[in-house]
């Protein structure tokens, strides 16, 4: 007979095999979710943008728009990407608080995906949002050129052109007038709607000038230029004396100022023209300014060197002789200038429409100057227009089979400028 204590047979330990049995079910389904912080990261506390949306303005062109999600949102970030799939905000640009963007440099009849992400002071980004949209198919080809242009002097300060719509998708005229026989490029004058005459005063007499005029249509499609050369006939009577005592000098580094003495006689006010370097500019390449005798410039490029020029001009348009002076600017004032931005590309989008797009160097940075010309050298950004801090845009209306040369700065917020970077495309042609 077996005795009692000679095998011992303990009650389970329910609890204990329970405890081990979760475990062991934890560690082999729940080692997935174990998660990695990176503190470069998404930070899922910062709120997403919400309400993504895609407009397909035209062939080229999207309008995207959001609405923030508060919180510590600071800005966005938003990204493109062709086809389906979307890619990092990040790899996108840095849109500030702004809350819809617009970019016409997309193909026709094309997918894109964009993703936008916002972003809070410490540089930490909240989770991507992704929308996709196709642009429009292509409305067709550019519209007919004009024909039948004529230019004329009206008397020895004015000249008007005209000429025949060719029709069809014309929806109006580009017209651009430069000294000389160089034919200017029509993007670098003014639309004018679906005129088909165009009068210009302030021109010098017995000066020869070039226009050339160009149609477009809806989608911004641009048609090849007419051009047309008239010489100026003498004046029709007194000119004004030329002003006289002219002075330019440099009051920051980005801002200058011009003082001269009016020659009396018929003068009733005064032309003002601006070039970059020791060319010096026809005065009606610039502004009139009325009856005043001095003038300030801002936006001007430090240590870079500019020529001004001043003309007296009478109630019947006749123009004085010009006055001339040049100043070089100092270095920035004021604190650091910004750095210059990187990673410039300038790419032909059609025959008549560029982009460039560049990173901002950062740190003080509130924005950048552009400008573009046609060589053979680059033009000075003051000269552009300012665009706020985006880093991409778009210009229509080029000529085709040109070259077009394109300078970015950036400016902060006591108006001192970067050096200047600058590319240059060639247009392919229709």
């Amino acid at each position: 007979m077996m005795k009692r204590n000679s095998a011992l047979i303990s009650r389970p330990n329910w609890r204990g095999l329970l405890s081990i049995l979760l475990f062991t079910f934890l560690s082999s389904n729940l080692r997935s979710e174990v998660v990695i912080i990176d503190p470069n990261g998404p930070v899922h506390g910062l709120p997403a943008p919400l309400n993504l949306f895609i407009s397909a303005d035209s062939n080229q062109q999207f309008t995207i728009s959001w609405t923030s999600g508060g919180g510590d949102t600071v800005g966005f970030y938003l990204a493109f990407a062709a086809g389906v799939s979307p890619t990092d905000c990040k790899k996108g640009i840095k849109l500030g608080l702004v809350e819809s963007y617009t970019r016409s440099d997309l193909s026709p009849n094309s997918t894109y995906t964009v993703t936008v992400c916002a972003y809070d002071a410490h540089g930490k980004v909240s989770t991507n949002v992704n929308a996709t949209q196709t642009t429009l198919a292509n409305s067709g080809f550019p519209p007919p050129a004009p024909y039948n242009m004529n230019v004329w002097a009206d008397s020895s300060t004015q000249l008007t052109a005209s000429w025949i719509s060719g029709g069809a998708s014309t929806a109006g005229f580009w017209i651009a007038f430069a000294p000389g026989n160089t034919i200017p490029i029509c993007s670098n004058g003014i639309r004018i709607g679906l005129n088909e005459s165009y009068t210009r005063t302030g021109m010098n007499p017995s000066g020869t000038f070039t226009v050339s005029v160009c149609a477009y249509d809806a989608d911004g499609n641009v048609s090849d230029a007419v051009n047309g050369t008239v010489t100026m006939p003498g004046n029709l009577g007194q000119a004004p004396p030329a002003p006289y005592n002219m002075n330019v000098w440099a009051d920051s580094s980005t801002q200058l100022s011009t003082s001269w003495r009016s020659g009396g006689g018929n003068t009733v006010g005064f032309w003002i023209a601006f070039a970059a370097g020791n060319t010096i500019p026809t005065c009606s390449n610039g502004i009139q300014i009325g009856s005043k005798t001095s003038y300030t410039r801002t936006g001007m490029n430090p240590n870079a060197t500019f020529t001004v020029s001043v003309c007296a001009y009478d109630s019947e348009g006749n123009v004085s002789g010009q006055v001339s002076g040049t100043v070089t600017m100092p270095g920035n004032n004021g604190g650091n200038a910004p750095p210059a931005p990187t990673d410039l590309f300038v790419s032909a989008d059609s025959s008549t429409q560029l982009t460039a797009s560049w990173t901002s160097g950062g740190r003080n940075t509130k924005g950048f100057w552009i400008a573009f010309g046609v060589g053979p050298a680059a033009p000075v950004c003051s000269n552009g227009i300012q665009i706020g801090l985006n880093e991409t845009y778009s210009r229509s209306g080029m000529d085709p089979n040109r070259t077009f040369y394109v300078s970015v700065c950036a400016y902060d917020a006591k108006g001192n400028v970067s050096p200047q970077v600058s590319g240059s495309v060639t247009m392919p042609s229709h």
